[in-house]
């Protein structure tokens, strides 16, 4: 099995192999980990519950999307060390800011908008929100430092930390208790801390000096430094995260949340092959990138179209699975699963979009070019939210308004990768304007 898949990144990445199997190692325990449970996870919790938990999950994104201003992606530009870790730190404190105003909110509007979006059903859980935020920000943050000093290795036992505390705690809830969504809400945050500690001890020492030479009074510096990403990387955040995450509160509006369960499950299924390559590949390519970045644009280039290339060539082989999902979904996670399967029939075609582009999209940050970005997610987003209104004017069913999102997201990805050319492009004729 792990010399399948080095032998498979050795056809994507070539020299860049070992640096991806340190990182994909754990995810390869990690994601065979979340396979075996998952036929017992869907027979021990409903597609409500899960429907739940989704909705739940999709409403902490949207509420998490502006939390560190988006700072704890600027640690990739900085020349230095010390400076990185400054940034690190600043993320920290405004995420932190953020996470009392949330405990504010939860009791004044949030309620009223939960029930105007029809999402009285995750009302019980907002206390949860405020340790999300800062449990899931840290995490973040350090990983993002790692991958900055390429610590593949640990990046990948950390996976493996939080699937066993993910896992474990959903298995406690049905059959110790009365199991609910409750315990796949707490299953998630049980894992994002594992993750967290597992991280934090590598850099404890770096935030302890840091603090003790008093980097706090360059926040304001670093603030207007990297202004850039709460200017434009947070609008650009909110719209991409509502991009991602208005389907399930959609289907819930419109169709309850057992539709949103079984979209969840859908999603899932048919990305499942492509989540273990788009989340490494795109983590070493930020890696590499940001180091060709400030040395040699050329290759830069030449990573991220071989990285294209054989992405696309792979994707071709989820056509099949596609196709196959309205029988093998309900074989493997059971018969009431059913509807899912048909779902994921719909979803493998914007499956396909995002695999070839997703792992690269960081161009637009490293570029510097956040301002596109923000355009490109007002456009997916205008695209999206048209095709489901479509839909539902003209009363379509659920399987119509998944058909509906999964093509127009296809043409919202293709002109996304033509403005990644073009912003590579911008960084060559750049890099040879500053080298003498």
């Amino acid at each position: 099995m792990f010399q399948f898949r080095k032998r498979l990144l050795t056809y994507f990445l070539g020299g860049l192999k070992g640096k991806v199997f340190s990182l994909i190692w754990g995810s390869i325990i990690a994601q065979g980990l979340g396979f075996l449970f998952s036929p017992i996870m869907t027979r021990l919790y409903s597609p409500i519950e899960l429907g739940v938990f989704s909705l739940f999950s999709s409403f902490f994104s949207l509420i998490s999307a502006p939390a560190s201003g988006r700072y704890e992606f600027a640690v990739f530009l900085p020349p230095t060390e010390e400076e990185a870790t400054t940034i690190a730190l600043l993320s920290f404190f405004v995420r932190l800011l953020f996470s009392f105003l949330l405990i504010i909110l939860q009791f004044t509007v949030l309620p009223n908008f939960l029930h105007y979006w029809n999402l009285d059903c995750i009302r019980n859980f907002l206390w949860l929100l405020p340790l999300c935020i800062m449990v899931v920000g840290i995490f973040s943050i350090l990983r993002n430092l790692s991958l900055r000093n390429r610590e593949y290795e640990e990046i990948a036992k950390t996976k493996i930390w939080q699937t066993l505390g993910s896992e474990g705690f959903k298995l406690i809830g049905p059959i110790c208790f009365s199991g609910g969504s409750f315990w796949l809400i707490l299953s998630f945050i049980v894992g994002q801390s594992a993750g967290m500690i597992s991280l934090l001890r590598l850099r404890f020492k770096e935030f302890k000096n840091s603090l003790q030479k008093g980097t706090i009074g360059n926040f304001f510096v670093l603030l207007n430094k990297y202004k850039q990403f709460p200017i434009f990387s947070v609008p650009a955040s909110i719209l991409n995260t509502a991009v991602a995450n208005i389907l399930p509160i959609f289907l819930n509006a419109f169709y309850g949340p057992e539709t949103v369960g079984e979209f969840s499950l859908a999603s899932l299924f048919i990305s499942a092959p492509t989540i273990l390559l788009t989340n490494s590949v795109s983590s070493v390519w930020t890696g590499e990138a940001s180091s060709f970045l400030h040395k040699d644009a050329e290759k830069l280039t030449s990573l991220f179209w071989k990285i294209t290339k054989k992405l696309t060539i792979f994707s071709f082989f989820l056509i099949p699975l596609g196709l196959l999902s309205p029988w093998m979904v309900p074989l493997i996670f059971g018969k009431k699963w059913a509807n899912a399967g048909w779902f994921a029939f719909s979803l493998v075609y914007v499956t396909i979009g995002s695999f070839i582009v997703s792992p690269t999209s960081t161009v637009v940050t490293l570029a510097k070019r956040q301002d596109i970005g923000l355009v490109l997610d007002i456009f997916r987003a205008g695209v999206s939210f048209f095709s489901l209104f479509i839909v539902w004017r003209n009363n379509g069913d659920k399987f119509l308004a998944i058909w509906a999102y999964s093509l127009s997201g296809v043409g919202v990805y293709l002109i996304w990768f033509a403005v990644f050319i073009f912003l590579l492009n911008e960084i060559k004729k750049n890099s040879k304007k500053i080298t003498p």
